[in-house]
Formats: C-alpha cells, sequence, structure tokens
C-alpha cells in the first residue's frame, strides 16, 4: 500500500484517490472494511471528504452494506 510521507501532502487528493485504487485492487471477496469510530469525526474534518471520495471510487465487485 502506498504511504503517506510530507511529499504527498501537496497533492493529498491524489494520493488518496491512488491509495483507494489500490486497496480495491488488492482486496479479497468477502473482506471487510471498518471505520471504526467514525462518526466520531469532526462534521468539518477532512475524513468526511476522504470518505466521500473512497466510496465514489468502488468497483462495481465491491459493496457498500
Amino acid at each position: 500500500m502506498p504511504l503517506l510521507t510530507p511529499e504527498h501532502y501537496p497533492n493529498i487528493e491524489v494520493f488518496i484517490l491512488r491509495y483507494f485504487d489500490t486497496l480495491y485492487h488488492r482486496i479479497k471477496p468477502n473482506s471487510w472494511l471498518v471505520f471504526d469510530n467514525f462518526q466520531d469525526a469532526p462534521q468539518d474534518s477532512v475524513f468526511w471528504q476522504i470518505l466521500a471520495a473512497a466510496v465514489e471510487k468502488l468497483p462495481a465487485h465491491i459493496r457498500l452494506d
């Protein structure tokens, strides 16, 4: 998996998309991806933008329940 290092900070959106693209290609059938306590993230947190981008890029073979 790609590692988030300081040189990625200026283009964090690109890093996030590549990260989830890599994850989606590596994830095995019947796997679970859990965002534990995500509801505790502040409403103005960048986390929500990251989560939205990750969901938007879900490939057809991965279900969101």
